[in-house]
């Protein structure tokens, strides 16, 4: 099953003002799945208990990226700065995401 979190908050920018400033997708993904009382110093990306999470923003930065989550304080913003995104250019053809879930 999958449950999705979506919000109509974005930036309250024009479109002219992205205007020669290269968008970006920044995906954010956090498994507990192999998780232990061991790992101690694990991120918490989300507030409310989780297996998987994951979140795609398209934003000029990483930092633009992260301010506009702030609007949805389920996200934990400290917490995804301790995890590098991987990051998508919009200039040529990439796979974004591929998920495969037995739990």
């Amino acid at each position: 099953m999958t449950i999705g979190y979506f919000s109509d908050n974005c930036p309250k920018s024009s479109h002219s003002e992205k205007v020669g400033r290269e968008m970006k997708i920044y995906v954010w993904r956090h498994s507990k799945k192999f998780s232990s009382w061991s790992m101690f110093d694990e991120p918490h990306i989300f507030k409310d208990n989780y297996m998987q999470a994951e979140v795609v923003i398209l934003a000029t930065s990483k930092e633009e990226a992260l301010e506009m989550l702030k609007s949805d304080d389920r996200w934990n913003i400290d917490e995804l700065q301790r995890i590098e995104p991987m990051v998508f250019d919009l200039d040529r053809p990439a796979v974004i995401s591929k998920l495969v879930s037995f739990s």
